[in-house]
């Protein structure tokens, strides 16, 4: 057994808590000697074999948040008020509008926060991770997951955080003031989720059960049982919930709630303010404003595209159409097939057959050419006999069934049918109401072939793919179309104001000219680019070539993109704005800050230790950040966070923090950064 390090009292096994004195019991103590963290019971450190008796917990306790020196103490009230008062203007804030002096990440299975003036840390969460097996490299995969556990207030004086973790999903609910001491408020355990006012004077929550709670610091109030989601007002006296049963309700808090619908799937938009919420009725979709009757607006919604906060909507309606495959197949293997038999595996040679060994060695290899001959023959005859299976079974009236949508546009008063004969959207604006969107065209479908069915399983999916793929396209503002006529267009990206459309396009060879089309990967694009003026879209633009892939940035003035990519190594050259930026970029590392229009992104990555060279691109020059990087996060005012000198065996690092051309270490033993949840 171990013993309480307070009273020496012997402790019952996995105790969290000390029966004699009440002291919390830790999870691991540090050794003197080493340094290292060593679960408790050891009696010898089993890292340097020292003694352990000396050993001391490790930090498992809150820091103070304003760690004030006692010589400050000396000064007179006024003084100090006046110091509380700037160092609150300092203190740490999470999903908060001003986010200009907070960290967060993760360390020793706990949440961990820091400020980033004066780079004090603090440990947020008491135990974490206690009661499931949650080991570092799950903190590291979760940690966006993570980062929605703590919020604070606007004004900065109000915490509240999940600790406790009971499952992946079930936690217990703090609050504490940023400014006291004391030791945090449990609010409830047993929570899934949960939303605090932008003053922090209270807080919702949803427990594992289903139990809606509202909750003002003192005193709870339960709101409903079963529900599966709700939304909360930025003063947190308006809530808007969903049941498993389908109801939805609108709650004033001191008021009786009003009922919105039942049979709902989910709310498919919520406007800023809860008073409109559009949701969907099986295939009907719905519009109800606060105080007024629901409105129907389109009745077999098959899709919905994009809601827009002015009332707009895309949406696809229809029925899925039945074709008949022998319409789209033709059978050009029927004469050869006639003449394939099936081969004759060749037999090995035996070295009883050979008088010497040479001649023995000449015959297998002979043998071995023969197996690899034999085993093409025999491929193609196996594909034979799939299909003799398709011809036994007959093309006539078997049947395939492919998507054909009506593509809406509501106004915000009206539907308008947009297109008919819709495959589907390829892509939408964020803030302008656009989308891209393609039809059949019957005239340019091409058969599926014999040759290339290699299963009488998979000829359905091929001719439905030959159906979707033969396709023109289109981009629709605010209901009105125009064709982008760009053949082999394989990826479209448009920008949040819907006024520059990008097009990865297969290559094509112009007549006179002999075409150079890298094949490593899919560096076989060309790259172009098209202005949207109101409705009506402008010339091809031709960017670039042997483009492999496109970076959507939603961004007006910038565009990025790859070319001569190594898929194997997983890092090409990054170019921006049809300029070559660096060669050997990290794919998938790339990171482009819209507040300070800063590009950062990592080079030179090492497979085996899993860390690169990171960079940044304002505009004008590079600057190397730091080699040995394991990845990182932009903050929204523009500094860098990184991981230096990464483990993968024990998933930990060293926290620093770029700013202003310069690094500074945060701290050690860092599992994750948890990024950034802008608040919505």
């Amino acid at each position: 057994m171990s013993i309480c390090l307070k009273c020496k009292r012997e402790l019952e096994e996995d105790a969290k808590f000390c029966s004699e004195c009440g002291a919390k019991v830790p999870r691991s103590v540090m050794c003197p000697y080493c340094k290292k963290k060593v679960n408790v019971g050891f009696e010898f450190c089993p890292y340097c074999g020292m003694e352990m008796a000396s050993a001391v917990p490790q930090i498992k306790h809150h820091k103070s948040l304003f760690n004030i020196d006692r010589k400050i103490l000396k000064i007179g009230s006024s003084a100090v008020a006046a110091l509380l008062v700037i160092v609150l203007l300092t203190s740490f804030i999470l999903n908060a509008v001003s986010k200009d002096n907070y960290l967060f990440y993760i360390k020793h299975e706990e949440l961990f926060s820091a400020n980033k003036q004066n780079l004090k840390t603090w440990q947020v969460s008491e135990y974490f991770a206690d009661s499931v097996e949650v080991d570092n490299q799950k903190m590291k995969n979760y940690a966006s997951y993570f980062s929605q556990h703590v919020k604070i207030s606007e004004d900065k004086k109000n915490i509240f955080y999940l600790d406790r973790l009971e499952s992946m999903n079930k936690f217990s609910l703090y609050h504490r003031k940023a400014d006291s001491k004391k030791e945090p408020n449990k609010i409830a355990k047993d929570v899934t989720m949960f939303e605090i006012s932008n003053k922090g004077d209270c807080v919702s929550y949803l427990r594992g059960d289903g139990a809606l709670y509202w909750h003002d610091l003192e005193d709870r109030k339960k709101l409903a049982s079963n529900v599966t989601t709700f939304h909360m007002s930025e003063d947190g006296k308006t809530l808007l919930y969903l049941t498993q049963d389908g109801e939805a309700y609108h709650h004033i808090i001191g008021k009786e709630k009003q009922k919105i619908d039942s049979e709902m799937t989910s709310f498919s938009f919520v406007s800023h303010d809860l008073n409109t919420v559009y949701y969907l009725k099986m295939s009907d979709l719905y519009k109800k404003t606060m105080g007024k009757e629901p409105v129907l607006l389109s009745s077999d919604v098959r899709q919905l595209v994009r809601i827009y906060e002015s009332g707009e909507i895309y949406y696809l309606k229809g029925t899925d159409v039945v074709v008949n495959l022998q319409d789209y197949v033709e059978d050009d293997m029927l004469e050869e097939d006639a003449t394939m038999e099936n081969p004759e595996m060749p037999t090995p040679p035996l070295p009883s057959d050979y008088e010497t060994q040479e001649k023995y060695q000449a015959a297998y290899a002979e043998y071995t050419k023969a197996m690899e001959v034999y085993q093409q023959t025999m491929a193609k005859y196996l594909y034979k006999t799939e299909r003799e299976k398709l011809r036994e079974s007959g093309l006539e009236g078997r049947m395939v069934t492919i998507p054909e949508n009506q593509l809406c546009f509501f106004d915000g008063k009206k539907e308008q049918v947009v297109a008919e004969r819709v495959i589907g959207y390829k892509n939408y604006a964020e803030e302008n109401a656009a989308v891209i969107y393609s039809t059949y065209s019957d005239s340019e479908v091409r058969k599926v072939k014999f040759s290339e069915i290699q299963s009488s399983y998979n000829v359905e999916n091929m001719v439905r793919e030959a159906l979707t793929s033969s396709c023109n396209y289109y981009v629709s503002v605010k209901g009105k179309s125009s064709e982008i006529n760009q053949p082999g267009a394989h990826l479209f990206v448009i920008n949040a104001q819907a006024d520059h459309i990008y097009i990865l396009a297969e290559k094509t060879e112009e007549p006179g000219e002999e075409t150079t089309v890298e094949t490593s990967g899919m560096s076989r694009f060309d790259l172009y680019q098209i202005k949207v003026s109101g409705h009506k879209v402008g010339k091809l633009k031709k960017i670039d070539s042997n483009v492999y892939s496109i970076i959507n940035l939603m961004d007006n003035d910038h565009y990025i993109y790859y070319k001569k990519v190594d898929e194997q190594k997983q890092s090409g050259d990054l170019y921006i704005d049809g300029k070559k930026l660096e060669s050997d970029v990290r794919l998938n590392t790339v990171k482009f800050d819209k507040n300070t229009e800063n590009l950062c992104y990592m080079v030179d990555w090492e497979d085996k230790d899993q860390y690169g060279t990171l960079k940044k691109y304002d505009g004008d020059k590079i600057v190397k950040v730091s080699d040995e990087v394991y990845s990182y996060e932009i903050l929204p005012t523009g500094e860098i966070l990184y991981l230096y000198d990464y483990s993968i065996d024990s998933y930990e690092g060293e926290l620093y923090i770029y700013k202003k051309s310069k690094s500074r270490k945060v701290d050690d033993d860092v599992v994750a950064i948890l990024p950034v949840q802008e608040k919505q």
